[in-house]
């Protein structure tokens, strides 16, 4: 039923990066289609750089598939950001 209710909120909004978030989650912890589940972790990204869970449940998803490079690599990739990031918020710039 959660994927019913995840391809609804899609159809709606193709921008909403919230669920491309959710169906990634049910794709790669209920389903185990890991190579979709990627594809829409990194669309949630894309759309929504700044969504943290999108970033943790497709960190978590990489670990559980041991893929150290990409890990790393995205890892690097929001570290960097992330002190601008603090920078602004701290100074509401």
């Amino acid at each position: 039923m959660t994927k019913e209710y995840v391809q609804k909120a899609q159809e709606l909004d193709q921008g909403l990066a919230e669920a491309h978030a959710a169906m990634a989650a049910v794709l790669s912890f209920y389903e185990h289609l890991w190579e979709p589940a990627e594809v829409e972790y990194k669309r949630a990204i894309d759309l929504q750089p700044s969504y943290s869970s999108a970033h943790q449940w497709y960190h978590n998803t990489l670990l559980f598939l041991r893929r150290k490079y990409r890990l790393l690599q995205i890892q690097r990739a929001y570290n960097s950001r992330l002190p601008e990031d603090l920078i602004t918020n701290l100074l509401g710039v």
